[in-house]
């Protein structure tokens, strides 16, 4: 009894010490706490920037919000205060263990963030509504859309009838419930092409024919513009496919087949014609299906959904529905004037309501234009208020670049000498993000925006003095315009731009553009020029009178000018007051020397232009003041290939883009990085030393190749930026892709540096092709090396012996890893760094000759059984081709390890005798997800399990047949012989077969998934 009492004493006792060493760690180890936070939270904040940035894009799921919210609280957190007592010569140390704890708990909550923002919070606008394109599964909820949805689903489908209408008011859901059902018969395979155009009010027919045409593969160089029509209906009517046509915004009846080439009667082509007006449905004879507005019900559920209302709301009772009364059903109203009043105080919602109740209008469009109206008139920034007005002035459906849209923000804004053009750029982009936030301008494609129909109009009606879009030199000219969009090649000098502040220019490149001096001469108080030539063909015009007809432009800020040939430009070094200027596929004689004149240049960007002479950069790198530089796919025609230029100024550029090809694949890939460096041979011998550093410093995505590529690497960034940095080595960089580099034996060498230096922290993509590197560390470890890491392609890398071989690295966020052509790699990973592989999803090895093993192996089971449940969870692909050494693909598969595992495929791998070494003995299934097994060219293959096939062996000469699903029960189930029923026909299939055959083995999809070795009697 004593002992029994003495050894409950003894853990009491036990557990108390264990009690306090941990509360004491709060304190003792205070400084540790707070140097781990601290460095915890720098990744944090990095993090939190990337993701407020497309945020505030749009692209983000719904807990992104919170996440953000989480975040900012941390960041806020300030660990240097230290509070002390006897008149400040000691420490307090209640405080002191207060807060070492609080800090313990907020590093923990660090990693939670870390983790959740890795589970793609950031997914490509998950959950911004695109008005224009509304989700159905937004309003198949609602009845009255639900039997609507299914009586067009059922007209398209219904052979005896070719034209078909869909009729309601603007903003109704007409355009997103006609391309969710072509999407669904798309799906279902009931059609075979779908083509969606956009007719508009009025018509430009002439650019609807060519997207057609081009919806149907037809060559336009090969086709006179008068016999496009007759070309479209032969092509139409020579298909045996399903075909089916939507036509958007149709105003008025035409004639289908005179202005677009389109049959009526046609069997095998269905039109959709999408229309306001009941009048064209029956002019044109289609069978009219009426999408109605919502309900009130309806109505308050999607209003309520989108002003965040909830039980903690108080004082706005009975005020959501009258609001809905005002939006007469309407969801494009709805959701504006919902999201205009979200998380706003009681009194906004009263003064808004009253602002309702008391604006008059036209009693037709009364609800949408004063709801939308209301909209407009919540915008915080005055900024924004202007960019609506101007978005507007784009033809309908037109996606808007959001650069395009900034840089004409950035020129109606004051703009001094000493003003910093990335603080405007933030400006600017903080009033579209409010725009896209109240659902005025929606989300498009490519970095673009659009805006509803009904919202524009709204817009044109708001802004009717201000702005107007003219596309007939004959139309009447409003006065004291400060906005206007001119959609016509012939220019009247008899109007007055006195008060003009923007004007946008759309040509249609059928003639060389020619205007006077006397055209611009009054406009004195414009700041935007934008020039865009539409033709269909991308063809440069002629335009060689503009630079001297700018002259009298002397407030001008934005110069955008795009497919003209400009030939020679000094003349621009005298409109002084530029900020910024852009040419697109331009073609000019030289970047002149009287650029330097423009001490107001913060944005310079010269995209897809051919340069006949003398190097751009001799003038770019004197322009010290830019702070935004675009250099991308340009022809310098500059044949003084000597080697880089010393003697430059240096630039500080916030961001840029420099680089001799587009970079779309790789922002597709990677989501948008404001600062890019590509080097090859043609921007080689351009780019000087100076900057050239100066750029790789701060880079986002890096991308080194060609045939100079080894001097730079060697001169410019081994010796002078990997190995000497002190802010550490390339933590901005996301992306890096190294081609051709004969002269690195390390990719990070540390050897004479302090481990304590942070490396590569951010770098989500690492690229490395003919790079001769042994390993890709060499010295102590920079903290935070390759933590963000997600892919890994390495190829051709012949002296590559083993890859992060010299210490533990943590790969929590690999999710795809690629080796091809490296042929003395004898392994892949360490234990210890096999560990971290949680999120590994694909891995894919091919030609690595040398190759023995994937994953080294421990010195005992115990140490393997240590990390099984952890042994790659997420793998869901594994390639492995031509490795003529490899014997074995893993040293053991544990009960539940590779659980996610889908396709296991083996090529021409010689040596290969067991894909593994051991298995353990379980109850749950061995692999329970894979699908398929493929083992090609592999003739020294004996089975699965080298262990497994040494236990079973005599049995396994007459093997038995695979079970089925129906008698799997009646088996006598031993863990000591549990294992897939393919698995004992892989090993008997190569014991039976000639060693020169292959095994190709398919799961089936329906398979069990527990399957048996059934016994021997």
């Amino acid at each position: 009894m004593e002992g029994c009492l003495f050894g409950i004493a003894n853990n009491e006792v036990q557990s108390s010490v264990n009690l306090v060493k941990n509360e004491a760690q709060y304190l003792c180890c205070f400084n540790n706490f707070v140097e781990n936070f601290d460095k915890k939270k720098k990744i944090l904040a990095a993090k939190h920037r990337d993701v407020k940035r497309e945020f505030q894009k749009g692209n983000f799921k719904s807990e992104a919000q919170q996440w953000v919210d989480e975040a900012d609280d941390i960041i806020h957190i300030d660990s240097k205060i230290k509070k002390r007592f006897l008149v400040g010569r000691c420490p307090n140390c209640w405080w002191q263990y207060r807060k070492g704890k609080e800090l313990a708990k907020e590093t923990q909550h660090i990693e939670d963030l870390l983790g959740r923002s890795n589970s793609n919070i950031i997914a490509g606008r998950a959950n911004i509504l695109d008005i224009k394109h509304l989700p159905l599964q937004d309003f198949l909820h609602f009845k009255s859309r639900e039997s609507k949805f299914q009586d067009l689903w059922k007209a398209l489908q219904d052979n005896n009838c070719n034209m078909i209408g869909l009729r309601g008011i603007g903003g109704a859901g007409k355009t997103s419930m006609a391309k969710e059902v072509a999407h669904k018969l798309r799906e279902s395979n009931l059609i075979d092409k779908f083509i969606f155009l956009v007719v508009s009010k009025p018509p430009d027919f002439k650019k609807t024919r060519e997207e057609f045409a081009k919806g149907l593969d037809l060559n336009l160089e090969e086709v006179k513009e008068e016999e496009l029509s007759s070309k479209i209906l032969s092509r139409i009517t020579k298909m045996d496919k399903k075909l089916l046509i939507t036509l958007d915004d149709v105003w008025e009846k035409f004639d289908l087949i005179e202005k677009l080439g389109i049959p009526s009667d046609h069997k095998g082509c269905t039109l959709l014609i999408i229309t306001r007006s009941s009048n064209v449905c029956m002019e044109m004879e289609c069978r009219m299906i009426e999408l109605q507005m919502l309900n009130n019900k309806e109505a308050l559920k999607l209003f309520e959904a989108h002003a965040k209302l909830n039980n903690s709301c108080h004082g706005l009772k009975g005020m959501p529905e009258k609001f809905v009364e005002h939006c007469g059903g309407i969801p494009v109203v709805i959701v504006a004037i919902a999201r205009a009043l979200k998380n706003k105080q009681a009194p906004i919602w009263k003064d808004a309501l009253k602002t309702l109740e008391d604006r008059a209008v036209d009693q037709n469009l009364e609800g949408a234009y004063k709801c939308l109206k209301l909209s407009y008139d919540n915008l915080k920034n005055q900024k924004s208020k202007d960019l609506f007005l101007i978005s507007s002035l784009f033809p309908e459906d037109y996606q808007v670049p959001i650069q395009v849209l900034t840089e004409i923000g950035i020129g109606l804004g004051s703009f001094g000498e000493n003003d910093r053009y990335h603080l405007a750029r933030s400006e600017v982009h903080e009033a579209i993000g409010e725009l896209i936030d109240f659902s005025l301008l929606l989300h498009g494609r490519d970095e673009c925006v659009e805006m509803h129909d009904s919202i524009r109009e709204v817009a044109l009606w708001i802004g009717e003095r201000d702005i107007q879009s003219l596309s007939d030199s004959k139309m009447a000219m409003k006065e004291s315009l400060r906005y206007l969009l001119w959609k016509n090649d012939d220019f009247s000098t008899n109007f007055n731009g006195s008060k003009l502040e923007v004007l946008l220019l759309f040509l249609d490149g059928s003639k060389e553009f020619k205007v006077s001096g006397a055209f611009f001469k009054e406009m004195m108080r414009l700041k935007v020029l934008v020039l865009f030539n539409n033709n269909y063909y991308y063809k440069r015009i002629p335009a060689l009178s503009l630079m001297n007809s700018l002259q009298p432009l002397k407030d001008i800020r934005t110069l955008i000018l795009q497919r003209l040939k400009l030939g020679d430009i000094c003349a621009l070094g005298n409109l002084l007051s530029l900020n910024t200027l852009r040419f697109l596929s331009c073609s000019i004689i030289e970047l002149p020397r009287e650029f330097l004149k423009l001490k107001k240049l913060g944005s310079l960007e010269v995209e897809r232009c051919k340069i006949k002479k003398n190097n751009p950069f001799e003038v770019i790198e004197r322009c010290t003041q830019l702070e935004e530089l675009t250099f991308v796919a340009n022809r310098c025609d500059n044949e003084e290939n000597d080697a880089i230029s010393h003697n430059r100024s240096s630039l500080t550029l916030h961001r840029y883009c420099i680089s001799s090809k587009n970079l779309s694949g790789y922002f597709e890939k990677y989501g948008f990085m404001s600062r890019c460096v590509q080097i090859d041979d043609p921007l080689s011998h351009l780019v000087s030393e100076t900057t050239f550093k100066q750029l790789v410093k701060g880079a986002e995505l890096l991308i080194l190749e060609g045939e100079d590529a080894p001097r730079i690497w060697k001169n410019f960034v081994l010796d002078d930026i990997v190995a000497t940095d002190d802010r550490g080595m390339m933590n901005d960089l996301i992306v890096l892709h190294l081609s051709s580099c004969p002269y690195m034996e390390f990719l990070i060498d540390t050897k004479d540096h302090d481990s304590g230096v942070a490396g590569f922290c951010n770098l989500f993509g690492l690229h490395l092709s003919n790079v001769e590197v042994e390993d890709l560390c060499h010295g102590p470890l920079p903290s935070g090396v390759w933590e963000q890491l997600g892919i890994m392609k390495l190829n051709k890398c012949h002296r590559l012996k083993s890859i992060l071989s010299n210490g533990n690295y943590n790969l929590f966020h690999l999710k795809s890893m690629k080796l091809e052509d490296c042929p003395m790699l004898v392994s892949v990973f360490q234990p210890s760094t096999a560990r971290s592989l949680m999120k590994l999803e694909k891995l894919t090895i091919r030609n690595c000759s040398a190759l023995e093993c994937i994953l080294v192996s421990e010195d005992s089971d115990s140490n393997l059984k240590s990390y099984h449940d952890s042994l790659f969870p997420k793998l869901k692909k594994l390639q492995i081709e031509f490795c003529d050494k490899l014997r074995r693909i893993l040293p053991v598969l544990f009960v539940g390890g590779l659980a996610s595992l889908e396709m296991l495929s083996i090529y021409k791998c010689e040596q290969l005798e067991y894909m593994f070494d051991k298995f353990e003995e379980g109850e749950d299934a061995m692999l329970p997800s894979l699908e398929k097994l493929q083992v090609v060219g592999v003739p020294n293959f004996i089975g699965i399990f080298r262990e497994y096939y040494q236990l079973m062996s005599p049995p396994m000469q007459k093997p038995s047949p695979p079970l089925s699903r129906h008698n799997s029960n009646n088996i006598n189930q031993s863990p000591a012989r549990r294992v897939f029923s393919w698995v004992q026909a892989c090993c008997s299939l190569n014991k039976s077969r000639p060693a020169s055959e292959d095994t190709k083995i398919t799961v089936p999809e329906q398979r069990p998934h527990d399957h048996r070795v059934p016994q021997d009697n």
